[in-house]
């Protein structure tokens, strides 16, 4: 179930959601809790986003496995494409004052975040288009948002007592 926010800014619902979401947050977890406080620009309580490469990232397997497949089959057929690549996969959990300022993604088509905690609607990534307005989104836990990554978006402060948890991933399309 997916609908098109505008021509490239897309919201899939991942089906069956609850069902994946404790997975998920449990397979977060049991990596080492590691900061990231970039200064100015982000503190996150905790990321993967600093690992190496090739660390074994237990929850995207999972991902794969379970979820990407129907994510995979939409982006495909939005686009014409064979395949899409995934890439510079990461999940950030933001506690409370965690936020990252704004950015883009670069050498990638698409970045994309999947909700998997969201306690507030306030707490949905800020994205602004080309015409410098930001771009107001419907988001709910469970969904993936996929936007182009030349866009800035970014995560204001949590202000929240809750935390957020997303798993982001860039996606580049492949067309044979």
């Amino acid at each position: 179930d997916c609908k098109n926010m505008n021509e490239h800014i897309h919201i899939h619902k991942v089906k069956n959601f609850e069902a994946h979401k404790q997975t998920l947050i449990d397979l977060i977890f049991s990596l080492p809790k590691t900061r990231v406080a970039g200064g100015p620009k982000e503190r996150i309580s905790h990321s993967d986003w600093t690992f190496p490469e090739n660390h074994e990232r237990q929850y995207f397997s999972y991902m794969l496995k379970h979820i990407m497949p129907d994510f995979s089959r939409f982006i495909c057929g939005t686009y014409g494409v064979n395949s899409i690549n995934f890439q510079n996969v990461w999940f950030q959990v933001y506690e409370f004052g965690d936020y990252h300022n704004l950015h883009t993604h670069p050498l990638t088509n698409f970045t994309n975040i999947l909700y998997v905690e969201l306690p507030d609607k306030n707490l949905v990534t800020n994205i602004i288009g080309q015409n410098e307005k930001k771009i107001f989104l419907d988001i709910s836990e469970g969904d993936i948002l996929t936007f182009p990554a030349f866009l800035k978006h970014g995560s204001k402060p949590n202000n929240s007592n809750k935390r957020k948890i997303v798993i982001a991933f860039n996606t580049s399309l492949i067309k044979v």
